[in-house]
């Protein structure tokens, strides 16, 4: 995730590392509460065409499997697919 950051300029010569979609995404849904899935949606809706949805896959299978949630990559797709 660190190195997948990006740097925002919030003016005056000030940089703001902000983590990419993807990874707001992963951490999204590993929390899971009602806003977060609202929160990734809109993201879904935002970055439409953009994201990198292999990488979020992998490692949403990764955290399902470690914290025996199978329902986190399923409500990835389900967003995925109204979005």
């Amino acid at each position: 995730m660190i190195q997948r950051a990006i740097e925002y300029d919030i003016g005056g010569e000030r940089l703001l590392q902000l983590c990419s979609a993807e990874d707001l995404i992963i951490h999204k849904a590993v929390a899971c509460r009602p806003q977060d899935l609202a929160d990734m949606e809109g993201v879904l809706i935002r970055q439409k065409g953009r994201l990198d949805l292999d990488y979020v896959r992998g490692w949403l299978a990764e955290f399902a499997e470690l914290l025996d949630k199978p329902e986190i990559l399923g409500q990835f797709e389900a967003l995925c697919r109204t979005a």
